[in-house]
């Protein structure tokens, strides 16, 4: 069992929850080692950071409409209030 599956066991969480998670797992640091200057729609963060606010526009671009994900890849560096699962 990988961890995301026990964290969701351990939360009671939904399969669909589970696949979200795993999907934010999986799609965080997808941008992690692109040259910050390259990173579009996350100028206005830390050079370190930018991957994740660009990880999500690119994301939100190809079409993933599931704004809670979307939020939590952003946000994976610096986290945010209220940052669902």
């Amino acid at each position: 069992m990988s961890l995301m599956a026990a964290w969701a066991d351990a939360l009671g969480l939904a399969e669909h929850d589970l696949t979200r998670w795993k999907a934010a797992a999986w799609l965080h640091d997808a941008l992690r080692d692109a040259e910050p200057e390259s990173l579009t729609g996350a100028a206005e963060y830390p050079p370190k950071v930018r991957h994740g606010p660009a990880a999500a526009v690119r994301l939100r671009g190809e079409g993933v409409e599931d704004e809670e994900l979307l939020e939590a890849i952003a946000a994976h560096t610096l986290g945010r209030p209220g940052l669902g699962p």
